[in-house]
């Protein structure tokens, strides 16, 4: 026991002592940072997500996998077709002829096809561009170089250079995303050879390329590329030096960050779960992502593991939400200050998208929208503007932000139903809340006819978007733990200081349970302080009239409900 605890009770026990210290500490709370403050200082705080739509910008393509840029400043979006093609895109048209056309060298189906490109940096210079497709005759992947025409919009199909060649041992898992890093290397996504379970172990097995992510040099001069001497395993008996991450199981669409140089990967799973990997930019490689040992962040095929032997998904859904993963890209395109810093990826059978964000260490994860087709690749514009490829309708679409829409306007008066009232009516609403802090406006509408289909809407100015306080929030906890405290310091004093404490604590359990509580610990915001009026004058006496207003905040709208009235004798 503290032998400090009898002098501290002893002083307590004072005349004077005891209203100092007992006020003291009643007073407390209310100078404690509200929860929502401590949050900030510590350096938690919720994704703002925005809310986004899919607007299509060009159809008549067959089966797209992927839409990219080469980079060269000419605003030119490649769009690769499975069957074999490369398609260009220009202000929204489609080329005359394809880019690629290597349709005949490609088995394709399935998962089969060609199923990426990548240009390095300096393509205008350099006129060549890399693909991977799965070859004719064996479905071996192949990671070739072509070179570009005298006309930049078509592609030479005689110029390939095979650099890279893979046996398959199965149809299915063949990867095919190809990217160039931050580090000017050309990063390659293998799956893990097909079949169901990884019945070869290939994810995890060093000696073959099968599962992996692999670093390449393919720029350096070295025929036919080169290993980067950085690699994790370059150099060690029993690995492959290509090798840059393994325990992967179908990394179906990978990508870098623009802005931080982080690669997020898309890694299709078995039957149960879907995953979203992680490696930042700072990372010298070598992660095992667990596959197939682990599928998501469970023990695969009923064996005991240890999920903490390998790096776990950052995000992870499973079948119940779809059922193949489409990896992303994150949005650094500028026009769209809300989807700024989040990835956006989706799932191919259920067109579901998810916006991915990181706060730290912290990762939090959204359900933005659900489109109806299957969005089988995602790829930037030399801007950063972000788009997807609808596989089946054989579209592209651009991801945007739209405007959060304010508040339905609250009428006021007059009241619904209300009857006699004079020719000259003053209406009233309250200020509607606009969540981007969009200016709001507002249009009212009355008329005779309750679908206004004659009305002429009347513009009235309005205000600022802006948040109503809570009501309450911060000083209930206050008056609460105040009564608790003075309440027990306060009972030994003799009746009339005991019956003072128990005051104070039944007002601060009544504060609690008053209105705006609402019985669950919530508060309800306060109306804001004032209202809008707008004046209607010369209406005809003796007739039923309907009203309402629309607020409009940026390009978003929000109605209220209709209310009727009628007038009486003039």
């Amino acid at each position: 026991m503290d032998s400090r605890l009898p002098r501290t009770r002893t002083i307590a026990r004072g005349w004077i002592a005891t209203p100092v210290l007992c006020l003291t500490l009643a007073g407390l709370p209310f100078f404690l940072p509200p929860a929502k403050a401590k949050a900030a200082q510590a350096g938690i705080a919720a994704v703002p997500w925005p809310r986004i739509s899919l607007v299509l910008r060009a159809g008549g393509f067959n089966q797209p996998v992927q839409v990219t840029h080469a980079g060269d400043g000419s605003g030119t979006l490649f769009v690769v077709e499975q069957g074999g093609r490369i398609q260009t895109l220009k202000d929204g048209t489609l080329g005359a002829v394809p880019f690629l056309d290597i349709s005949a060298r490609v088995l394709a189906g399935g998962e089969r096809g060609l199923l990426g490109v990548a240009f390095p940096s300096g393509y205008a210079t350099k006129g060549h561009f890399y693909v991977d497709y799965t070859r004719a005759g064996d479905g071996a992947t192949i990671v070739a170089r072509y070179r570009v025409t005298p006309d930049p919009d078509v592609a030479d199909p005689s110029s390939e250079e095979v650099l890279l060649v893979i046996d398959q041992p199965f149809s299915n898992h063949n990867g095919g995303q190809i990217a160039f890093g931050p580090d000017g290397f050309l990063y390659v996504g293998m799956g893990d050879g097909g079949s169901g379970g990884d019945p070869q172990g290939n994810a995890q097995n060093p000696s073959t390329l099968l599962g992996k992510m692999l670093r390449i040099d393919v720029e350096g001069g070295v025929i036919p590329y080169a290993v980067p001497p950085g690699n994790p395993f370059a150099g060690r008996t029993g690995f492959r030096g290509e090798i840059w991450a393994l325990g992967l199981r179908n990394p179906w669409r990978f990508s870098f960050d623009r802005g931080t140089g982080d690669l997020y990967i898309g890694d299709v799973g078995e039957g149960s779960f879907e995953e979203v990997d992680f490696q930042p930019a700072s990372s010298t490689g070598g992660e095992n992502y667990g596959w197939n040992i682990l599928e998501g962040n469970r023990c695969f095929g009923g064996t005991a593991c240890n999920p903490l032997d390998f790096v776990p998904p950052v995000a992870l859904y499973d079948h119940s939400q779809g059922c193949s993963v489409t990896g992303g890209a994150v949005y650094r395109g500028g026009a769209y200050p809300a989807m700024e810093g989040i990835y956006f990826y989706a799932d191919f059978c259920s067109g579901r998208v998810w916006g991915l964000s990181r706060d730290g260490s912290a990762w939090e994860n959204s359900l933005l929208l659900t489109v109806p087709f299957s969005v089988s690749g995602f790829g930037e514009d030399e801007a950063g503007n972000l788009f997807a490829t609808d596989y089946t309708g054989g579209a592209v679409y651009e991801i945007i932000a739209t405007n959060n829409p304010p508040s339905p306007p609250a009428l006021v008066s007059p009241q619904d139903g209300q009857a006699g009232l004079p020719t000259s009516v003053t209406f009233r609403w309250e200020p509607s809340v606009d969540p981007d802090g969009d200016p709001v406006t507002y249009l009212f509408f009355l008329d005779t006819d309750p679908s206004f289909a004659g009305a002429v809407p009347v513009p009235v100015p309005g205000s600022p978007g802006q948040t109503a306080p809570q009501r309450g929030a911060n000083t209930r906890p206050g008056i609460l733990v105040a009564g608790i405290v003075l309440s027990a310091c306060l009972r030994r004093q003799g009746r009339l200081r005991a019956l003072a404490g128990l005051l104070i604590l039944s007002g601060a359990l009544a504060t609690w349970a008053g209105p705006g509580c609402g019985g669950g610990g919530s508060s309800q915001p306060a109306p804001p302080p004032n209202t809008i009026a707008h004046t209607e004058s010369g209406l005809a006496p003796n007739t039923t009239h309907y009203w309402k207003v629309v607020a409009e905040g940026g390009a978003a709208t929000g109605e209220s409900a209709t209310r009727t009235f009628s007038t009486g004798n003039p």
